[in-house]
């Protein structure tokens, strides 16, 4: 190894994760401002179902995190209509209140919403958000 080699390798700068993740957010958000959104009818319906079970009130952290997501679904190249956010953006103050919430808890009710049947798992990637099909 040469000594341009070791000087290269100690001025080498340390990853920026915030800034990474911001930009990840930010093209995110650039393409859902695209693409074409779930329809009310349908996001109403599967709110509806998804809160019916335990009967619970739209604004608890189940149905503000099922809005969020209803609200976040995409229609990709399939046809289908996806859910590819972060849920632990969404526990950091990104639900309707903006209060943080722990993003396990975020997590148990994204199950609870695949065994009731309004989502489906498809994807999920160590470093990255699960992907989620909404069954509209």
């Amino acid at each position: 190894m040469t000594t341009a080699t070791r000087a290269a390798r100690r001025t080498q700068r340390q990853r920026n994760t915030t800034a990474e993740r911001q930009n990840r957010r930010w093209t995110r958000n650039q393409r859902l401002a695209r693409a074409q959104r779930l329809p009310e009818e349908a996001k109403r319906v599967l709110l509806l179902k998804g809160l019916a079970r335990p009967a619970r009130p739209a604004n608890s952290v189940r149905g503000q995190l099922l809005a969020a997501v209803l609200a976040g679904a995409a229609l990709d190249r399939d046809g289908r209509w996806i859910f590819d956010g972060s849920v632990r953006d969404l526990a950091a103050g990104g639900l309707a209140d903006g209060k943080a919430r722990e993003w396990h808890y975020l997590l148990e009710c994204m199950q609870a919403f695949v065994d009731a049947g309004i989502l489906d798992r498809l994807d999920g990637r160590k470093g990255r958000p699960v992907v989620y099909a909404v069954r509209a």
